[in-house]
């Protein structure tokens, strides 16, 4: 209690009014002490959201970095499927042999 009250002399309080100099006592305390929970309360709920944000920031990277590597796969996906079909495609039919086809070729 002298903490919060410093150095004061309470007794010239209760000597004038004992009942309500108690009372004004104990509601500075509690005001006080709300004062103090206030400021605590609201260091840790800054600190927590900074947290949260740069948190959030780190998802939101780590997220983009995932989204461009599936876009990557689904890209090469694509080409490589593509890429069969073009050679499938170009593929000998049955029954032809390397010098007709050259022949149809130069042609």
């Amino acid at each position: 209690m002298l903490t919060v009250l410093g150095n004061s002399d309470v007794s010239v309080i209760y000597d004038v009014s004992p009942v309500l100099g108690s009372l004004l006592i104990i509601m500075f305390l509690v005001s006080i002490f709300f004062i103090i929970m206030n400021l605590f309360y609201a260091i840790v709920v800054s600190t927590l959201s900074d947290a949260k944000i740069e948190e959030d920031a780190k998802q939101k990277k780590k997220w983009a970095v995932l989204s461009d590597r599936l876009s990557e796969t689904w890209k090469a996906m694509n080409r490589g499927g593509q890429l069969e079909k073009q050679n499938l495609g170009r593929s000998k039919p049955f029954g032809e042999s390397p010098q007709a086809q050259a022949m149809t070729t130069i042609r």
